[in-house]
């Protein structure tokens, strides 16, 4: 599977993008499931500073939150994806 982060907003309203392929990271698609992504999720609010994710895969699975509403599996997610080169 391919989980793919979108990172917006912030102090500079910077875009980055980070993309991991998990077929060498079989627990990553657990946090996937724990993640609760689904099709086409609204958005929430955003707030000055602060950094709002998507968080998507190629099987469709979609999510958005801020990061003050992050679960610890959507937490744990980010980090993994946003820490690859």
């Amino acid at each position: 599977m391919r989980i793919t982060v979108v990172r917006t907003g912030g102090f500079g309203g910077l875009r980055l993008e980070k993309s991991l392929d998990t077929t060498d990271q079989p627990e990553l698609d657990s946090l996937v499931d724990h993640a609760d992504l689904v099709a086409g999720t609204a958005p929430e609010p955003a707030y000055a500073d602060r950094f709002v994710y998507e968080i998507s895969t190629d099987d469709g699975r979609t999510g958005v939150v801020g990061e003050t509403h992050m679960s610890d599996s959507q937490r744990t997610l980010v980090d993994r994806v946003m820490a690859t080169s």
